[in-house]
């Protein structure tokens, strides 16, 4: 049996290295932790990202993304290209949206917050309405988004999203009887 003093550092060491693979990620695989070296956005909207020590890679343009009925029971999916290109604090993630074709105007509307990670598209976030403005929170743990109606009634909303599982955290609806949560306040602009 090893000494007591030992068997702590052990115990110390071993308790170390599993906090370090929580907070790497990819570390605990032993691989290298991606991060995002540059992101752009082409003439035509496609998405070039490139990851530390890797080549640059253009973003499929997404064939399985927002679908709007028309009413003939052909959905609408064209992807138009990509806007709203942001890299989280941390970078180790990237984001953008995409926008799609609709049936009923002239120009392409944001639906989908698409979120790449790790050489990866990983989430893709569809609120139901447009996506006109959004930033990472907390690294790039969570992202905060503002969505409208792009006509007729106004129907404004901030949302709250986990990058992880994609699934709605919290939202305001920018109600002058509320002060704005601390994630909204920076997309509290949107309302005015």
């Amino acid at each position: 049996m090893l000494p007591l003093m030992k068997r702590r550092l052990i115990f110390v060491a071993a308790a170390i290295g599993v906090a370090a693979a929580e907070v790497c990620g990819f570390c605990a695989q032993g691989q290298q932790v991606l991060r995002v070296e540059s992101a752009t956005i082409d003439k035509e909207g496609r998405v070039h990202l490139r990851w530390t020590g890797q080549p640059e890679q253009v973003v499929p343009r997404d064939k399985d993304g927002y679908c709007e009925p028309t009413g003939d029971e052909t959905p609408h999916c064209e992807d138009a290209g990509a806007n709203q290109l942001q890299i989280s604090s941390d970078r180790l993630s990237v984001g953008w949206v995409a926008e799609y074709n609709g049936c009923c105007q002239s120009y392409p509307l944001p639906f989908v917050l698409v979120i790449a990670r790790g050489g990866r598209v990983v989430q893709r976030i569809q609120p139901g309405r447009p996506v006109f403005d959004w930033r990472f929170e907390q690294g790039d743990r969570l992202v905060a988004l503002y969505s409208d109606t792009p006509h007729f009634t106004p129907m404004p909303e901030c949302e709250l999203y986990d990058t992880r599982t994609g699934k709605q955290l919290a939202s305001w609806d920018g109600s002058k009887n509320s002060k704005a949560p601390r994630w909204a306040e920076p997309l509290e602009k949107n309302f005015r």
